[in-house]
């Protein structure tokens, strides 16, 4: 290894890697996810009533707010991948790289959305449980999808960005935020959603 490559592995380390520095980046950013996480529980609250009036979906909210972190727990990797290469400035201007990672995870997120709903429908009918139509699943878990995705897009990259420039390592923000904000903003959008669907079939 060159001398130059040294030194610049040397400083990574010194600055990202270094116990009292991820200690002290990953705390409060888990404080901020507990609370995340709180609020969405009282989210969830709120959505009893819509889960009562639109059996099946329910069995959906698991998935849903699973595949978000998984997607978008991706796309925050390739963005912190691309800060730590180079190839993704922290600003916020036209990147091919971070519009490829956006492609992909919103198209990831619809083809799952869709293929989720399709089967929580199945199952259920399968074993003899009372649900709403399976249009109405898919364009919920569509909508829910598409919402909370794009939030989480802007979100996750405003956030990195900003975090990088101030020198916290991304990957310590990723894995936090995508699990406090994709559990949020999924519940948030199935809210949302589902109160559409009420008015539309009832």
């Amino acid at each position: 290894m060159a001398t130059d490559d040294r030194d610049l592995a040397k400083e990574y380390l010194e600055k990202y890697s270094s116990l009292s520095s991820i200690i002290s980046q990953i705390l409060p950013i888990l404080l901020l996810a507990l609370v995340g996480s709180l609020l969405t529980g009282f989210l969830f609250l709120e959505m009893r009533n819509s889960l009562e009036l639109l059996p099946g979906l329910l069995a959906m909210v698991p998935a849903v707010m699973d595949t978000r972190g998984g997607i978008y727990g991706a796309f925050g990797s390739r963005i912190a991948t691309g800060l730590h290469l180079g190839i993704v400035e922290p600003r916020f201007v036209i990147n091919r790289n971070v519009n490829r990672a956006m492609a992909a995870a919103l198209i990831n997120s619809t083809v799952i959305s869709i293929i989720i709903a399709v089967i929580a429908y199945g199952v259920l009918h399968v074993l003899g449980f009372e649900t709403i139509p399976v249009w109405a699943l898919v364009v919920i878990s569509l909508l829910a999808g598409m919402i909370s995705g794009l939030i989480l897009i802007g979100v996750m990259i405003v956030i990195t960005f900003r975090g990088f420039r101030r020198g916290i390592d991304p990957d310590n923000l990723v894995g936090p935020l995508v699990t406090v904000t994709g559990d949020l903003f999924s519940i948030f959008a199935l809210l949302f959603t589902a109160k559409i669907i009420l008015v539309i079939i009832t």
